[in-house]
């Protein structure tokens, strides 16, 4: 399973649109991060998602909107069950 904060569409920072996944969950703990209420994967924020699940969400929103790109976020993308995580990568086609 996946625990995601937020997916949005982001128009700002690239010059085309990107579908931004936040996943909830580091250890990490950078000085200054500005997303620290996504560190503890136990707090009450976010969806947890099977990999399949999440993959077919996210391929509707980029059909949709016409998005060709998808960047992980958080939290720490790597602190999730990386065999889901790999599972989720592999079920998003070239975009």
């Amino acid at each position: 399973m996946l625990k995601v904060y937020d997916i949005v569409v982001s128009n700002e920072m690239y010059r085309e649109p990107v579908l931004m996944v936040w996943f909830v969950g580091c250890k990490i703990k950078c000085e200054g991060c500005f997303n620290k209420h996504l560190w503890d994967v136990n707090a009450p924020v976010g969806t947890w998602y099977k990999p399949i699940d999440l993959a077919d969400k996210l391929l509707r929103i980029c059909e949709d909107k016409d998005i060709g790109y998808v960047m992980f976020s958080g939290g720490e993308p790597f602190d999730q069950n990386l065999k889901d995580l790999w599972s989720l990568v592999k079920s998003l086609p070239s975009l």
